[in-house]
């Protein structure tokens, strides 16, 4: 599930959440249960989860030591949809008086990249209403969120539809279909641009394609028509731009992989 405000300028064109403030070390929460800390939002395995001691509200404050511009958080393997559990994003520079940026209550499991207007802030509170069960997150990014040049429009598959299965098939010694189990299942797709301003990549762009092959990133890419079509991806090999015309436009094409 992408958000992203009615204000927001080029709606249409893709989404990258790739810059993240949460560290290990400046997140801190109202709970957690043994073996679940709060220190498991620094790191970006999805394995390793905050979980908190039980069902009731809960907090998770991340202070950034600095005043920083932040506009989008991102969370992914968590369960606020399937607990009923809804979420308040607030700001403050002196964590007394908060301001909320963004909220929502997510109705799956999938993940949430919420984009709201930039705001310069020192400490950021995530706030969890009372659910069904623990919440728990594996996956929490606060950033500045970068959009694409170019729109996508042919020649794409959205990520939430490239699954990629393996199974196992039972059959009997007379050749009887016995049944079929999943191993295992991931998402794929392929993000492909043209016709890219040389400045704006090397700015924008050019810091995730750096550490792309150990961070990976949330994608959304058409997130106004289809805000369901979003994921925590990594790349499944180096991006390497071209330069595509004598003007020095360039163009790169990126395979990735999520979590279903």
């Amino acid at each position: 599930m992408i958000i992203i405000p009615s204000n927001a300028t080029l709606p249409n064109n893709p989404r990258l959440g790739w810059r993240n403030f949460v560290t290990s070390s400046n997140v801190d929460a109202s709970s957690e249960a043994d073996g679940f800390p709060a220190i498991n939002l620094g790191n970006p395995a999805t394995y390793l989860k905050w979980r908190a001691s039980s069902a009731a509200a809960q907090t998770l404050v991340i202070d950034l030591a600095t005043e920083t511009e932040i506009d989008y958080i991102g969370i992914a393997s968590h369960n606020l949809g399937s607990a009923g559990i809804a979420y308040e994003l607030e700001s403050s520079n002196d964590s007394s008086t908060w301001t909320s940026r963004a909220s929502g209550a997510p109705t799956n499991d999938r993940v949430v990249f919420h984009e709201f207007a930039l705001t310069p802030a020192r400490y950021w509170r995530l706030s969890l209403s009372a659910g069904t069960a623990a919440p728990e997150i594996a996956v929490l990014y606060l950033g500045r969120v970068t959009i694409l040049e170019r729109r996508i429009y042919v020649g794409h598959t959205p990520i939430t539809m490239g699954r990629k299965r393996q199974t196992s098939t039972g059959r009997s010694e007379r050749g009887q279909f016995l049944g079929r189990i999943r191993l295992s299942e991931t998402l794929e797709s392929t993000i492909a641009m043209q016709n890219i301003d040389p400045d704006w990549y090397r700015d924008e762009l050019d810091g995730l394609i750096e550490d792309e092959d150990l961070n990976p990133f949330f994608w959304a890419w058409r997130p106004s028509d289809f805000p369901e079509e979003a994921a925590f991806a990594w790349s499944m090999g180096d991006i390497v731009p071209v330069n595509q015309r004598s003007n020095g436009m360039m163009q790169f094409e990126a395979r990735i992989q999520a979590i279903r």
